[in-house]
């Protein structure tokens, strides 16, 4: 059997480096951030990127901070802040015993999805 896992979220535990991406822009521009919970009370929501944006900067600022948002994302500095999610190795370890294993991303890099993968273990 063939098993297909999304990476961000299901393996990795992602929220620090989108909060820390989200944070640092707004700080870095003069904008005050959400905290953490209430950032990821929106995303929980399926609050876009834009939309939560908009609640903490003016209008002028969201394409440029979607711009950046979209390079910094997957920055080899942020990347290191995600955790793998608890018991995932394990777990992937008993699943590939009999099945075909298939990770999913929507990563643009791929040098720096490599080096995660081998950095948590997964790959």
């Amino acid at each position: 059997m063939q098993i297909f896992i999304n990476l961000e979220g299901t393996l990795l535990d992602v929220r620090d480096r989108y909060y820390a991406v989200y944070s640092d822009l707004l700080t870095q521009s003069g904008f005050k951030t959400f905290d953490h919970a209430t950032y990821w009370s929106f995303k929980r929501l399926s609050f876009e990127e834009r939309a939560i944006v908009t609640r903490s900067a003016c209008d002028g600022f969201v394409d440029d901070y979607l711009l950046e948002h979209e390079h910094l994302i997957e920055d080899p500095a942020y990347l290191m802040l995600d955790e793998l999610q608890p018991c995932v190795i394990d777990q992937l370890s008993n699943w590939s015993q009999n099945h075909q294993i298939y990770i999913t991303c929507t990563r643009r890099e791929y040098q720096p999805l490599i080096t995660q993968l081998e950095y948590t273990g997964i790959h």
